[in-house]
């Protein structure tokens, strides 16, 4: 097992395993079996959160919702590359809302 560290830039809380940093983040440590993907460290935090679910991670459609970006270890990750993105011990994994405008 390996454990990564979790940042949402929501605004909601999403539940009890996840820390209430500020009024627009939350964080958790995660544990998940290595050579996990970024992919399947979201569903398997969206099946065992409904929350999670509605606002981050549509486990039908196996993605991230439309409006957010994915960041690991301060690198934004393509929304075509999550599912084949490998996770490591230690590795930060921030989830923000798109903004746009100038």
């Amino acid at each position: 097992m390996i454990r990564v560290e979790l940042e949402l830039w929501l605004g909601e809380e999403l539940g009890d395993d996840f820390q209430v940093v500020s009024p627009i983040r939350s964080r958790a440590l995660v544990e998940i079996r290595e050579g996990a993907t970024v992919a399947q460290l979201l569903a398997a935090l969206a099946s065992d959160h409904p929350l999670f679910a509605k606002r981050v991670f549509d486990l039908e459609m196996g993605s991230l919702r439309s409006d957010l970006v994915l960041l690991k270890n301060e690198r934004l990750v393509a929304r075509s590359r999550i599912a084949g993105e490998t996770l490591a011990q230690g590795d930060r994994i921030r989830v923000v809302p798109v903004y746009a405008g100038g």
